[in-house]
């Protein structure tokens, strides 16, 4: 497997963990992006939200680094371009997930939906943030 195969199934995961399109949700789902999305402002000031926000953030970054980053640097050979670090990258890849996670939540465009004109969304976000962060050993 190519360094590529891995962002690539690494970005269908993660866009699967999106708002769903066009498709029958559960009972309430709609509701729960509602109130999380009504969160985000209020989270800007606010200490009761904030914190915890940012505690699942860094725990989502600290995750990715550890059960991703770290693991596909080693077994593709490769090592972080300097400055950079395993949680910058893996800050920088969750950071563009959200956004993107985000995004699906505004339209009915899937971003790794074949044929639309944002299909390759987050495998290619993904992409160019590795590719530009990492490099051979």
């Amino acid at each position: 497997m190519k360094a590529e195969a891995f962002i690539e199934a690494l970005a269908m995961g993660e866009s699967a963990k999106g708002a769903l399109h066009e498709t029958d949700s559960v009972e309430g789902y709609a509701a729960g992006w509602v109130l999380w999305l009504s969160q985000v402002p209020y989270g800007i000031w606010s200490e009761y939200i904030a914190e915890p926000s940012m505690k699942e953030f860094r725990h989502s970054v600290e995750r990715l680094e550890r059960e991703a980053v770290r693991p596909a640097l080693e077994h593709f050979g490769l090592e972080m371009r300097p400055p950079w670090t395993p949680m910058d990258l893996g800050n920088a890849m969750m950071s563009m997930i959200e956004g993107l996670w985000l995004n699906q939540c505004l339209t009915r465009e899937h971003p790794t939906s074949p044929g639309t004109p944002s299909a390759r969304g987050m495998r290619d976000s993904l992409l160019m943030i590795w590719q530009g962060a990492t490099q051979p050993v």
